[in-house]
């Protein structure tokens, strides 16, 4: 193999655990209030979408910070299990669902459970959520490179 195959194929094997966690925790803290907002957007001004957008852009990033440091470790810790990628994923989904409704428990203890699942703002976060853990490219850790 060339040189520049060999560098190509050793950065695609580089396992991409903290670009992987931060894809899906910006993903998720960006494009949800932005579909949850949408569905108010017929019933309130430019103005007040745009003030509602940004404060719950800002909210989202701020409460889902740790949550964000929790999804890092449980990729990295994930990626290292001798499973096949679906069965990663899979994993990180569940991950991602508790790590997702932790910030909800936590800022509203009080809710019932089903006032809870009434809010559709949740809804919008599990399913970015979700959708970024399976859309987005994790390189699975390698050990060492096998040369031929």
């Amino acid at each position: 193999m060339s040189t520049d195959t060999e560098k190509l194929f050793a950065e695609e094997l580089k396992p991409n655990e903290f670009s992987y966690s931060l894809k899906i925790w910006l993903t998720s803290a960006s494009l949800s209030p932005v579909i949850f907002v949408l569905f108010d957007l017929g019933m309130v001004s430019v103005m007040a979408f745009l003030f509602m957008l940004f404060f719950m852009l800002l909210y989202g990033l701020l409460f889902s910070a740790p949550c964000f440091a929790l999804l890092c470790l449980a990729v990295k810790l994930t990626n290292r299990l001798k499973y096949s990628l679906g069965i990663k994923k899979g994993i990180l989904v569940l991950a991602g669902i508790v790590l997702t409704l932790v910030p909800f428990y936590s800022y509203y203890p009080q809710q019932e459970y089903f006032k809870f699942i009434d809010n559709g703002m949740i809804y919008c976060y599990l399913f970015s959520t979700m959708t970024a853990i399976i859309f987005y490219k994790l390189h699975p850790a390698v050990n060492k490179l096998i040369e031929e």
